[in-house]
């Protein structure tokens, strides 16, 4: 008997905690076996500075490594996708999961925040996403990115439940996926989450805001989801969990007055 194993399909980020350095792990240590697909080496996150050294796993590094796994008769029980580096990869992502098929995948579209655009990423990249969009299960966008998917123009919050129901709905009626929007910023300095299942029913959450952002606090939200997911405890359950857990993880953060996401203090408790 194995390990249920997941593909984490992520960007590295040799300086600061996000995406693989806080995803895998917290999936480690939730029992998974976990592979790694890596999409991009960043010297730091976007958090930490602006004059970032990178270097991208272009098509023929990407495809590389899957045709190499082919070798070897790789299954998934779950693909958790992140930050993908260019149109190319979305294509070589999309035509993998028509072949795999796996259990669940979770698409965290890490390309916008704070109303734009991710630099190094081409302005057709929301349009490109759409095809690999319909081989995931869930998807989980922060609110810049969920207005590009509703295809609607951002506006600053804070926000009101009705306008977020609104984007809900576009986004489920165009592609019946399971969406879940991260980092709502609420009137009377709350966060919340606002999830919609494939009966159409939503779910809201709120948690106390702090005063600051940390850096990825959403690719933790993506990992613990997968986590409750895997561990068959239901879509609700699993938002409503995966939310506490990260708003911990941001508390104990700013109580230790912490430069970087505080991950490691909820490792105990999944």
């Amino acid at each position: 008997m194995r390990q249920k194993r997941v593909l984490l399909v992520e960007d590295i980020s040799c300086y600061g905690k996000c995406s693989t350095t806080v995803a895998l792990p917290i999936l480690s240590v939730a029992g998974f076996e976990v592979n790694l697909l890596p999409t991009a080496i960043f010297s730091a996150h976007t958090g930490i500075s602006t004059d970032i050294a990178f270097f991208g796993f272009f098509s023929g590094g990407m495809k590389g490594i899957i045709d190499s796994w082919e070798t070897m008769d790789i299954s998934y029980d779950a693909v958790l996708i992140g930050y993908s580096f260019g149109t190319k990869q979305l294509e070589i992502l999309t035509r993998f999961l028509e072949k795999k098929k796996p259990k669940i995948v979770i698409l965290d579209p890490a390309m916008a925040e704070n109303g734009k655009l991710y630099s190094k990423l081409p302005e057709d990249y929301p349009v490109a996403m759409k095809e690999l969009i319909k081989h995931c299960d869930y998807l989980t966008p922060n609110i810049t990115e969920a207005f590009m998917l509703a295809e609607k123009p951002y506006h600053e919050g804070p926000y009101d439940r009705t306008d977020i129901v609104e984007i809900l709905l576009r986004i489920y009626g165009t592609y019946r996926k399971k969406v879940i929007i991260t980092g709502i910023e609420a009137k009377d300095n709350k966060l919340m989450v606002m999830a919609i299942d494939d009966c159409g029913d939503i779910y809201t959450y709120e948690t106390d805001r702090v005063s600051r952002n940390y850096s990825g606090a959403g690719d933790v939200y993506a990992a613990l989801l997968l986590d409750g997911l895997l561990k068959d405890r239901g879509f609700e359950t699993s938002v409503k969990e995966a939310m506490e857990l990260t708003s911990r993880a941001v508390m104990l953060s700013q109580a230790g007055n912490y430069e970087e996401l505080y991950f490691e203090g909820i490792l105990k408790d999944i």
